[in-house]
């Protein structure tokens, strides 16, 4: 059996919040949900030094705590 690796590249971290972020809304993939993703992703990158913002998706629903708030991309 392989040893498991201990860290994973920051880069590759945000690639895969980004994909769920953009990912269309559905039972699991919800407001919640990517709510969830973005506090960690944001706190990983904080922490790694790493952070250069995000930006929305779609400008025009960005209204904050819906879904359009969560749907970003990470720089």
């Amino acid at each position: 059996m392989a040893k498991a690796r201990k860290t994973i590249s920051i880069e590759a971290l945000k690639a895969k919040a980004n994909e769920l972020l953009a990912a269309p809304a559905n039972e699991v993939l919800n407001k919640d949900y990517k709510a969830g993703v973005a506090n960690l992703i944001t706190w990983s990158l904080m922490e790694a030094g790493a952070y250069e913002g995000f930006r929305f998706l779609d400008n025009n629903d960005a209204e904050w705590d819906t879904l359009g708030f969560w749907q970003r991309e990470y720089y």
